[in-house]
């Protein structure tokens, strides 16, 4: 059987280390080519053939596209998925120019990526929508007063600084959800994470769980923002409980191997739909706890 071979963009995150790992789980006629502005990139290494490429910026996605052409037509790429915010804005602006050479990617219109990466325009559509409820509330400005004192000393006004905003406290469970849709934005698997420990902002202990709530509110949010292939919806409790909406991510999130661990593997679901062969709606994953640790990769020995 001819081989699919797979880009794998930004192969220093755990979203794309998590990627790899569940295409290794499937059979033997994937190819890897990862591709990272660091040469130490974890990635690299456990994909079949690698690439450098240079920084680039939000502002200069022509840069990188340049290069992703090059690998595209050298590798015979067919497949792509985003895993990284630098894949969504190249995946959505030149996904004509994708198709033309033949390469099958599932990623949101650039609407959908523009509304979700700046987090109050997403909060504004959001608010204005069958949404708002599950909404934090923003608040413009808070005085900081001591318990004890007289007069206005000690009295402190906070307000947001300028590019940022002041948002509820959330005191309670924060949750990762982990949806994947098809090109029509059906929803094909909804997977509830509780995020029991994180560093640097990736889950290390996790526990996948049923949360009807949640896993309605995270449809919803799909329908209305016409999410196309996977993303990662943030939640946080407030503190009578409510989960409320953080953020959206329209791409796989660090911790989507955890929901592979659990019988839901974004890379068999879009793989499947890349060989056009039918796929279950409404998969569920199987509750587990999961904790994470790390692994170590020789790449070179000097000596």
């Amino acid at each position: 059987m001819k081989k699919i071979n797979v880009l794998i963009q930004c192969a220093g995150g755990a979203a794309a280390v998590g990627l790899i790992k569940s295409l290794r789980l499937l059979s033997s006629d994937i190819n890897i080519v990862g591709c990272d502005t660091d040469k130490l990139a974890s990635g690299l290494y456990l994909s079949d053939k690698h690439y450098i490429v240079q920084p680039v910026t939000n502002d200069n996605i022509a840069l990188r596209w340049a290069e992703i052409k090059n690998i595209i037509k050298n590798e015979k790429i067919n497949f792509i998925l985003p895993c990284g915010d630098h894949d969504l804005l190249i995946l959505s602006t030149y996904k004509n120019a994708l198709r033309e050479m033949g390469v099958t990617t599932f990623v949101s219109s650039r609407q959908t990526i523009d509304i979700c990466r700046d987090k109050y325009d997403f909060w504004k559509h959001c608010i204005n929508s069958p949404l708002s409820s599950y909404m934090p509330q923003l608040i413009d400005a808070v005085f900081e007063k001591p318990n004890i004192g007289s007069g206005s000393r000690g009295v402190k006004l906070i307000k947001a600084k300028k590019d940022c905003t002041l948002w509820e406290y959330l005191p309670g469970m924060e949750y990762t959800v982990d949806v994947f849709c098809d090109l029509n934005s059906n929803v094909i698997s909804t997977s509830v994470r509780k995020r029991l420990g994180v560093k640097a902002g990736i889950s290390v202990k996790s526990e996948i769980i049923k949360h009807e709530q949640i896993e309605k509110i995270s449809k919803l949010m799909c329908d209305n923002l016409l999410i196309k292939g996977p993303c990662c919806i943030q939640f946080k409790e407030d503190k009578n409980g409510n989960p409320k909406i953080i953020e959206c991510n329209p791409r796989l999130g660090g911790g989507t191997f955890i929901t592979t661990l659990a019988g839901i593997n974004p890379a068999q679901i879009y793989i499947d739909l890349f060989k056009k062969q039918p796929v279950k709606l409404n998969q569920q994953p199987k509750p587990i706890t999961v904790t994470r640790y790390y692994e170590e990769k020789i790449i070179n020995v000097k000596g």
